[in-house]
């Protein structure tokens, strides 16, 4: 047996993973530089609330733009990837936020004796701890959520107030969503509502030309779902002067068919629409198959001498 050839991705699914995989690299670049950006704001600049929002902004404008120019417009991987790079860029902010607080008290805090003698840090979160009676990170949190630390970092805004950690962790929680909602909302703006999608071309047959009498029977064939019976009435010859024309109208194979009814103009032609029967597509090609039967045998019949 011969070797069988994988098919070949065609160029929109490439260009799609493409642009997916870009839009997360560029989201995950985008962060990181704004967690940077804000970690260089403890001297006074940063706004609570305003920054994550202006920070989330970016980040969905990053997004934005290189998901339009390749056609992602999937809600879920742009959803996934703004959570991911909003945690990112907000999370990264505290780490580097935390490792210069640390910094900054070792070097006011500590003397130069202590600084030489063992890790600066070590001893500093040392007496955070003893301070607080919490541990690590969130040792550090408690002290900037207390009047005595709350100027060290711009998420002691309410430390001030002494409502403590609990008020602090839910400032935090606030602003990562805030980083995240206006990420979502930045990348959706600059992508856009998504294009209606085009309607299928629909073909027309012309079936046939009735009467009134001819169309009132035709429709209650098409009520009944009797399409046999239909193609029949469609095969007979009008008893008066032909009124109206009916056109079977017909798009994919999957797609809904309709039967419609339309008055005759005063050239013979189909005109104004006066009713129409929406009938699956085997349905409607089951009656035009069987007209067509009706019709050659009726020619068969005319042309036997």
């Amino acid at each position: 047996m011969g070797e069988v050839t994988p098919p070949r991705p065609d160029a929109a699914e490439v260009r799609y993973a493409l642009g997916g995989g870009l839009m997360l690299l560029g989201a995950v670049f985008a962060a990181m530089a704004m967690a940077f950006v804000m970690s260089r704001t403890i001297g006074g600049t940063y706004v609570t609330f305003l920054m994550p929002a202006l920070v989330g902004w970016v980040i969905g404008g990053a997004m934005g733009w290189i998901a339009h120019r390749f056609g992602v417009r999937d809600r879920l991987p742009i959803i996934l990837t703004a959570v991911l790079a909003g945690l990112l860029a907000y999370g990264g902010y505290h780490v580097l936020a935390y490792a210069q607080a640390l910094d900054f008290l070792s070097e006011n805090l500590l003397s130069m004796v202590e600084r030489a003698a063992a890790d600066p840090q070590a001893q500093v979160l040392a007496r955070l701890e003893a301070l607080t009676h919490e541990q690590g990170v969130v040792a550090y949190l408690a002290f900037v959520s207390d009047p005595m630390g709350a100027q060290l970092s711009p998420i002691g805004l309410l430390g001030h107030s002494g409502l403590g950690l609990g008020t602090t962790f839910a400032l935090m929680l606030l602003e990562a969503a805030l980083v995240v909602t206006a990420a979502l909302v930045s990348a959706f703006r600059r992508i856009g509502p998504a294009p209606a999608p085009a309607a299928a071309p629909r073909s027309h047959a012309l079936l046939a030309r009735l009467d009134d009498d001819g169309v009132v029977a035709l429709m209650e064939q098409v009520e009944e779902r009797d399409f046999e019976g239909a193609a029949r009435v469609l095969a007979a010859k009008p008893s008066g002067a032909a009124t109206h024309a009916v056109v079977l109208e017909h798009g994919d194979e999957d797609g809904p068919w309709k039967v419609a009814i339309r008055a005759l103009d005063a050239a013979g032609a189909p005109g104004a629409l006066r009713a129409e029967r929406s009938v699956s597509s085997l349905q409607g090609q089951a009656m035009w198959d069987e007209l067509r039967m009706l019709q050659r045998g009726d020619q068969e019949t005319e042309d036997t001498p």
